[in-house]
């Protein structure tokens, strides 16, 4: 869990990876949301904060997003 979310406040917060490197995604006031887990595709849309010259990790709140598919 990062500062962002030590309040009471719930988040989920997960890493998601492109292949060329990872972004922290936080949906504030919510604890799970259904379709996303572990190893789903998914797009998503929004704001970038962070990494200062291209250095540390980047973090989008509340982000608009499209699960894609799961292939078995």
């Amino acid at each position: 869990s990062s500062d962002v979310c030590s309040s009471d406040l719930p988040a989920l917060e997960i890493e998601l990876h492109d292949g060329t490197g990872a972004i922290t995604v936080v949906w504030l006031g919510r604890r799970r949301m259904s379709g996303i887990e572990a190893g789903r595709t998914m797009v998503v849309h929004g704001r970038l904060t962070g990494a200062e010259g291209g250095r540390g990790q980047c973090t989008m709140f509340n982000p608009r997003y499209e699960l894609k598919p799961m292939h078995a």
